[in-house]
């Protein structure tokens, strides 16, 4: 599997570099304002920050579901599915290949948020003023008590909704290339399948949630838990359907 793995790596590499060559230049500009206090500047460069890394996360969850819908439509990649490797394997390492690059999206973009608002508050002898803003912030937009704990389990939370969203679009495309095979708009139905399965499931993690005190760790659990059986699920049932439906 780990040279599988290793072969989806590669095939998404070049958009990765671009993206933190893009990100570099911006940090720089950013620091670079921040140590001669040009708020203009400094203004700019966190906006295309900002604006970089939304634009990078979702981009990394697309190329995912991208490469592996190409994977199933071109006939280079569709070799893949005739080496000496079971859809379980192939489907495995692009679901831990997935895994980690958003992991380690969302590491960095975190890392580097911290550590320019850190950078800022320090820069202009705020440090103490910052932390109690961000509280404040997290705060009213949760409606939650802020403590790192409660911070962390929704961080992981959110990690696991944002791996069960791409892994459910890869279920979808492969019941459509399954079932409908070369029919016409089968994309649609993929799209509709996709939205039909999200919600599905998240009704199901609301109804098990929906007794339990709004934001406690018993929620976060059960939710957590709930995630990631589906992902298990989806990705047993992607990698059964290329096994069984497909010749490979």
């Amino acid at each position: 599997m780990l040279q599988l793995m290793k072969y989806e790596f590669r095939k998404q590499m070049f958009s990765k570099i671009i993206i933190l060559a893009i990100l570099g230049i911006l940090e720089v500009l950013f620091i670079a304002a921040v140590l001669v206090k040009r708020e203009g500047l400094m203004a700019g460069s966190i906006i295309g920050l900002y604006a970089i890394a939304c634009m990078a996360a979702f981009y990394v969850s697309i190329e995912v579901i991208i490469t592996y819908s190409n994977d199933l439509k071109t006939k280079q990649s569709y070799m893949l599915f005739l080496t000496p490797n079971s859809a379980y394997k192939i489907i495995g390492a692009k679901v831990f290949c997935a895994i980690i690059q958003i992991f380690i999206s969302a590491a960095l973009f975190l890392a580097l948020g911290f550590a320019d608002v850190f950078f800022l508050a320090v820069r202009y002898s705020k440090v103490q003023e910052v932390i109690d803003a961000a509280k404040e912030i997290l705060s009213q937009v949760s409606g939650l008590e802020v403590t790192l704990p409660k911070i962390i389990t929704v961080l992981l939370l959110v990690f696991l909704f944002w791996v069960s969203t791409v892994i459910f679009a890869l279920l979808s495309i492969t019941l459509s290339t399954t079932l409908l095979e070369n029919k016409k708009f089968k994309w649609v139905i993929s799209f509709l399948t996709f939205i039909l399965i999200n919600i599905m499931v998240y009704r199901v993690i609301g109804l098990a949630t929906n007794q339990m005190d709004a934001g406690s760790y018993l929620q976060f659990a059960v939710s957590g838990g709930l995630s990631a059986v589906f992902i298990a699920l989806a990705s047993f049932g992607t990698s059964w359907m290329l096994e069984k439906k497909i010749s490979l």
